[in-house]
């Protein structure tokens, strides 16, 4: 129709996608990365830190499905390791959330919460609650952009699907709607307004036709 407001269709990951994709970067990233003169901070420290505070972020917009926005206004005590469960804080466009955090994160958000975060505090010689923070090159950048960049770059440079986190968040609402349901969905997805999760339904009506177009026996 003309006029009418059409939800840009993406190419959307299955869970098994998104864990994959987490995987690779670790692979790329992290795994490879040559630590051991990592006695006490240095300049030699902006790489690892920022390379796992990027993973780490990584794993909260693939699992989680949160905004880009939403990283840096995570604070230390919204996190509950115990319950395993992380509280999203609400503004104008969206509403306030726990969601759960997957046991496939757990082992890297420890690692970052206990061991990386504290080195990245003493690095840059800065106190704040933030889970997320620029490195000292960056505190100008109050919109942490430049960190939300360089992760992107680092995303597409290990896969050619990825466009950029509205596709990763799309990916996670779709699975909601699936497997939670419109109601659960807008709740996990901090919509404001239910029509908000509704634009995801043609997301998952495309992998009802592609599932009905590779198993129909007909």
């Amino acid at each position: 129709m003309r006029g009418a407001n059409v939800k840009k269709l993406y190419k959307i990951y299955t869970p098994d996608e998104l864990i994959q994709l987490a995987d690779n970067f670790y692979s790329v990233y992290i795994s490879g990365f040559d630590d051991s003169y990592m006695l006490h901070p240095t300049k030699k420290h902006r790489s690892f830190l920022s390379r796992h505070r990027n993973y780490t972020m990584l794993t909260f917009l693939l699992f989680q499905g949160l905004h880009t926005s939403e990283l840096p206004q995570i604070n230390i005590n919204d996190i509950d390791l115990i319950k395993a469960r992380v509280k999203v804080k609400g503004d104008k466009k969206s509403n306030e959330r726990n969601i759960p955090i997957q046991a496939t994160q757990m082992g890297t958000l420890i690692n970052y919460i206990n061991n990386v975060r504290p080195l990245f505090l003493e690095y840059c010689s800065i106190e704040t609650d933030k889970l997320f923070f620029s490195m000292c090159s960056e505190q100008h950048d109050k919109t942490f952009c430049k960190p939300l960049k360089k992760l992107t770059a680092q995303v597409k440079s290990i896969d050619r699907n990825f466009i950029n986190f509205a596709q990763t968040r799309a990916s996670v609402i779709t699975h909601w709607l699936q497997t939670e349901g419109l109601r659960k969905a807008q709740y996990l997805a901090g919509h404001k307004h239910i029509s908000s999760t509704e634009a995801y339904l043609p997301n998952d009506l495309n992998e009802l036709i592609n599932d009905i177009q590779q198993f129909n026996p007909f």
